[in-house]
């Protein structure tokens, strides 16, 4: 693979890895400031590109059937990843873990485990304008607070279009979900929480607030064509729901 340690303000550009036996790409190790664009990294053991550190983008590359992750940015802060094509792999299109104010916008993440995932204290981090069709998940966040999420496109994916495990303080908003078992759901212990002028249709549930998810707010979302309830809430306590239809 391709490997930048304590590098700065370099380019990748139009590069491709395959059947690499670790990651296609690595930014590591006081590794700032750099750009991969227009590159490839498929069949690889470990993840597409990996970036950790700050201010590192990926951009019009292809991440495909990598046994881990397409995309995968760790402990850093201010990376970005953006209209990317991640399909196929293994772990999630795009994995965000311990990152603080990445910009992940523009990207498509289909048929992988998860499209997108921010998990573990990820925060300040902006999901936009991204299509996660047909993963298990479209969109996860689990155990990170203060992110937004908006304008994404999550369909057919087998459970979930955009799932909210013990998150607080996060916005959901202006998505479209549809075909999925929950069009959105918030899960054990997720408060504080903000769902609103989302498009939920079609689904087996289009939002469902279930175990301990107290005090969030769900308004002005529209819930069509719900096989079962367009709203669900089980063992949860003040939540505010206002201008729905």
């Amino acid at each position: 693979g391709i490997f930048f340690y304590d590098v700065e303000r370099s380019t990748l550009r139009g590069d491709s890895v395959t059947l690499c036996g670790a990651h296609g790409f690595l930014l590591a190790y006081n590794s700032e400031t750099n750009t991969v664009t227009g590159c490839v990294s498929s069949r690889n053991l470990g993840n597409g590109f990996r970036m950790g550190e700050y201010n590192n983008t990926v951009t019009q590359s292809m991440a495909v059937s990598n046994v881990t992750a397409g995309i995968y940015l760790d402990l850093g802060n201010g990376n970005s990843a953006t209209n990317n094509v991640s399909t196929s792999n293994g772990g999630a299109g795009i994995y965000l873990d311990l990152h603080k104010k990445a910009t992940i916008s523009g990207n498509t993440c289909n048929s992988n485990s998860y499209g997108i995932a921010i998990q573990t204290s990820s925060s300040g981090n902006t999901v936009s304008s991204n299509t996660a069709n047909s993963n298990s998940f479209g969109i996860y966040i689990a155990s990170s607070s203060g992110n937004t999420v908006s304008s994404n496109t999550t369909m057919s994916n087998s459970s979930r279009g955009i799932w909210v495990y013990a998150g607080a303080n996060n916005t959901v908003t202006g998505n479209t979900t549809t075909s999925n078992n929950y069009g959105v759901h918030l899960e054990s212990n997720s408060t504080g929480n903000t769902v609103s002028s989302n498009i939920a249709k079609s689904n087996l549930y289009g939002i469902r607030l279930e175990t301990n998810c107290d005090t969030n707010r769900v308004i002005n979302n529209v819930f069509n064509s719900n096989t079962l309830y367009g709203i669900h809430v089980v063992s949860s306590s003040n939540n505010a729901f206002s201008q729905n239809e």
